[in-house]
């Protein structure tokens, strides 16, 4: 498996979740009431699967490898387009978050403002996964070895490892820490 068919089947679990934010946007639109237990999950997903696994392995992995190349200028920029993507879906997320949290708004203009947010992030996220696949990670395979494809696929795999790992010690902590 080449490190991109990894990335990409990462990128087919994210349209489903996009999916599932399109139907709970229309949802929240329609009763003006937002669901606090969606958006966690999807603050979730979207936070520690999509930006710190993905984004991640996209950012440290490929875009690093790419960096000691001589690319195109073409996929330099479309690199460079990437990177604030991902700032941009972080922002929204961020934007999630402090509305959801903000108890000082009415029900009604939380509701609103999230949907807009969530409206915003699954067109982002459309967009992007299409640029990555279609115009992408297929061509910059061309600039890497063999040899070169087989540690950025076994870094991805170590990257995963890690990452899990990192989280759930992360978890116990927190759970540490309150019964103090």
């Amino acid at each position: 498996m080449l490190p991109i068919g990894l990335l990409m089947k990462e990128h087919r679990l994210t349209e489903d979740m996009m999916e599932l934010v399109v139907a709970e946007k229309e949802r929240v639109r329609t009763s003006g009431r937002i669901d606090l237990s969606f958006i966690g999950k999807m603050v979730d997903f979207i936070r520690v699967y999509v930006d710190q696994c993905h984004h991640g392995k996209e950012e440290d992995i490929l875009f690093a490898a790419l960096k000691n190349k001589k690319i195109a200028a073409e996929h330099r920029k479309i690199m460079e387009e990437l990177i604030e993507e991902h700032k941009q879906a972080r922002s929204v997320i961020g934007s999630i978050v402090a509305t959801a949290g903000n108890d000082n708004l009415p029900e009604s203009k939380k509701a609103g403002d999230i949907a807009g947010a969530m409206e915003c992030l699954t067109g982002l996220y459309a967009r992007h996964i299409v640029k990555e696949d279609r115009d992408f990670f297929l061509p910059v395979m061309e600039y890497f070895d063999d040899r070169e494809k087989d540690a950025m696929l076994k870094a991805c795999y170590d990257f995963d490892m890690a990452m899990i790992h990192k989280k759930y010690k992360a978890v116990i902590d927190g759970l540490a820490g309150e019964r103090k």
